[in-house]
């Protein structure tokens, strides 16, 4: 698209105004390129789902039967009009695919149109200093299409040039820019197509159907014309659902040619979680799956609750849900849809009763766990009653081809043969990480698994850069960190306090003070018997008035100006900075599990349209993205690796455009400064690749969980010099796990190539 012509007077080339509209046309022109590509992205979606070429076969028979030489028979007519009927299914959900990009190209040329009509405005303006400012107030529409640079950097001296230019006297002010006004995308309109007049009318003796009814009986009578799974009803039900090409494809593959047992091996960051939850949720639409078991390991079992919610509206209880808990040993038959840990449901009690029941479908994520047919894990599974199973894992093969075998052998039993048999048949003599007769191996695999890699499907995100901000606490804060820590070993030690109760304790002295005076207050009302040792800690408490944490947090969120997220464990520390940013001027919304529904709901819109931060505790955030922003502060951090993920995945997700800057608090001398050197320091955590960090943990030659760990070493050490060497052993652990998990990709990588990656074109021939 050309530049806008304006009647504005020639800007010198090397004028304010002249440099203000070269980068106004340079996002205009980025804006124009981006509209075109969703464009093209919208007219080749149906590809990839198979579509286009099903539409070819389909155009192909219409043709023929069109073109009879003698005319068709009745049958011929009949013939016909199938195909002219499904030719029309395709169109339409050709359609359907390509308008979420259709939307995303409207939605930028909309935007350009505005933005263009606003400089040919400003054009207009006679005043050179108004005119410049009109021409500032054309970027609002199109601020999502500023590089980091320009956003960060390049525009902002412009706004200041101009301000200086317009206001001198103003020159120099340190007020930070205006934050842009960015809304979330507003939900699709509801739709609803005139009533079918017979599907409408009454029956007999009944009168006259409500309209609810009417919707609801064509709803089902369109659901029950759905034959096979070449059609997916999920994307229709799913809510949320980037539906990335790759994953709808697993889904019907798996559930049309493997019968809905399969294992599911996308290397790290491609969805495995997601292509489990497609499957699950169609077979459930279908009345196909009605009990479903869900293992998982413990630090994803929320994760995996809050995907199944939010995305497929399936609600499973969780061994840890009170509900759970209330019904006792029938609960595992009590509930439909259960998620647990293997670790839980492998207990005798547990297995016991499990072993009895019949699921419909069952699902193992981290299914690596079971490549051993000796371990319990692979025994208890291999002892269900399952009609359906999926094993997910982005490693199937660490040492050798027998740990393949046995991941199969729990899918379909006989399809590679007696271990034996495989092993003279598909085992190198002498070597057993090498494959012979690849190509039959190949064809047998592809009946029960599925590996997309990241080099086929081109998932792009942009990078996240953070930065440890490691303060230095104030006198008083120091000395009550200091008076905890010799508390909690003493408890440990003596094992007075259990240790949920002394984490707790420590996660709250690594937040705020605010929330360490409230834990120690439930500590002492609670438990009399140790009331005495704890009233020390409470005065300590007390008595701290300032905290540098939450100081230089402030000092932050004020210097950058940008919309920001900060995250933090406990209610108590979220209205403290509350406090700490009304002081200082800063406008934000509050987002935590005090709320309901509807106020969550208007805490995101407030903080979308005019606030500069939103203070949200993990709770809070659960189902929200928030990728309209790119900026994360961890206030406090998570001592499980998982959680931290889960925040920063709010916000660096499908739909993020820009450079996820993430800024992480620790006060020195602290559990949680321990953490961070040993996760970012050491194991560079956030240049991991998404879901890397959960492999990871996963190849840790340890049943503790890393929180567990990381307790155990704080409260076992002397002093903190003990505490530091211990970390580092645990660092050498992480690091040894990172190079397990990484040479278990490269076997697999050469061992599977991209062989088993899903094809459409192939499979609808």
């Amino acid at each position: 698209m050309t530049s806008v012509a304006t009647t504005s007077p020639a800007a010198a080339p090397d004028s304010l105004e002249a440099r203000v509209r070269a980068l106004l046309e340079r996002v205009l022109a980025r804006a124009d390129r981006q509209a075109e590509a969703a464009r093209q992205r919208g007219l080749t979606a149906g590809r990839y789902a198979g579509l286009t070429h099903s539409l070819k076969w389909v155009e192909e028979q219409i043709g023929e039967l069109e073109s009879a030489p003698n005319g068709l028979t009745a049958y011929g007519h009949q013939l016909l009009k199938g195909h002219r009927e499904r030719r029309q299914q395709i169109l339409d959900q050709l359609q359907k695919y390509g308008a979420p990009f259709r939307a995303e190209e409207t939605e930028i040329r909309k935007n350009s149109d505005q933005a263009r009509k606003l400089m040919l405005r400003a054009g207009g303006v006679p005043d050179p200093a108004a005119r410049l400012e009109a021409l500032l107030g054309a970027f609002e529409p199109v601020r999502a299409h500023l590089t980091p640079t320009e956003a960060e950097t390049t525009l902002p001296r412009l706004v200041s040039s101009v301000e200086r230019e317009s206001q001198g006297a103003a020159a120099g002010s340190d007020q930070p820019s205006p934050i842009p006004t960015v809304e979330p995308p507003p939900p699709a309109p509801w739709v609803f197509e005139p009533p079918d007049p017979v599907l409408f009318q009454p029956c007999p003796g009944q009168g006259a159907r409500d309209l609810d009814e009417y919707r609801l009986h064509r709803r089902a009578q369109e659901l029950s014309l759905v034959r096979g799974f070449d059609v997916l009803l999920t994307p229709a039900l799913a809510t949320g659902l980037a539906q990335y090409p790759h994953q709808i494809e697993t889904a019907r593959m798996v559930l049309r040619r493997m019968r809905g047992r399969a294992l599911l091996c996308d290397e790290v960051g491609l969805g495995k979680t997601i292509e489990a939850g497609i499957i699950a949720r169609e077979l459930v639409a279908r009345g196909l799956a009605r009990r479903i078991l869900v293992l998982a390991p413990p630090a994803l079992v929320g994760q995996w609750q809050e995907e199944m919610r939010g995305k497929f509206g399936l609600e499973f209880r969780t061994h840890d849900d009170p509900e759970f808990r209330a019904a006792g040993p029938d609960a595992w038959k009590q509930f439909d849809r259960i998620l647990a840990s293997l670790a839980t449901a492998r207990q005798p009690a547990h297995r016991a009763v499990l072993e009895k029941e019949e699921f419909d479908l069952i699902i193992v994520d981290e299914a690596h766990h079971l490549r051993s047919r000796t371990s319990l894990g692979w025994k208890f599974v291999n002892a269900l009653k399952k009609r359906y199973i999926l094993l997910l894992t982005a490693t199937p093969v660490q040492n050798n081809l027998d740990e393949l075998f046995n991941l199969i052998t729990l899918l379909a039993p006989g399809q590679l043969n007696t271990s034996a048999a495989f092993r003279k048949e598909f085992v190198q003599k002498g070597d057993p990480r090498t494959p012979r007769n690849r190509e039959r191996l190949r064809q047998l695999l592809a009946e029960v698994m599925v590996r997309n890699t990241r080099s086929q499907v081109h998932i792009a995100m942009p990078p996240r850069l953070a930065t440890t901000h490691r303060v230095t606490p104030e006198p008083e804060e120091a000395a009550l960190y200091s008076a905890l820590t010799a508390f909690a070993r003493t408890q440990a030690g003596a094992g007075g306090l259990d240790r949920m109760t002394l984490t707790s304790l420590l996660r709250q002295a690594g937040s705020s003070t605010d929330a360490l005076h409230r834990g120690l207050a439930g500590l002492a009302e609670r438990r009399s018997a140790i009331r005495e040792a704890v009233t020390p800690l409470l005065e300590q408490a007390k008595a701290v008035q300032r905290q540098g944490k939450l100081e230089q947090a402030v000092a932050l969120l004020t210097a950058r100006g940008d919309k920001t997220v900060l995250f933090t464990f406990f209610r108590e520390t979220v209205h403290a900075l509350s406090r700490a940013l009304d002081e200082a001027g800063i406008s934000h919304a509050v987002l935590s599990g005090e709320l309901d529904a509807a106020g969550k709901d208007r805490a995101v819109r407030e903080f979308a349209h005019d606030r500069q931060v939103l203070l949200s505790t993990d709770v809070g955030s659960e189902g929200r993205n928030l990728q309209f922003c790119h900026s994360i502060v961890n206030f406090d951090l998570p001592w499980n690796p998982m959680r931290i993920e889960q925040r920063v995945g709010r916000v660096h997700r499908i739909g993020q455009r820009e450079a996820v800057l993430i800024d992480n608090f620790c006060a020195r001398h602290t559990l949680e400064e321990q953490i961070l050197r040993v996760l970012d320091s050491k194991l560079n955590m956030f240049e991991l690749v998404i879901g890397e960090i959960g492999a990871v943990l996963g190849n840790l030659e340890s049943d503790q969980e890393f929180e567990e760990l990381a307790l155990e070493i704080w409260t076992g050490s002397q002093d903190e010099a003990e505490a530091e060497q211990g970390f580092d052993r645990l660092a050498e652990q992480l690091l040894d796990a990172r190079q397990r998990h990484r040479q278990s990709e490269e076997f697999d990588a050469a061992l599977f190539g991209d062989e088993l990656a899903t094809r459409p074109a192939e499979e609808d021939r």
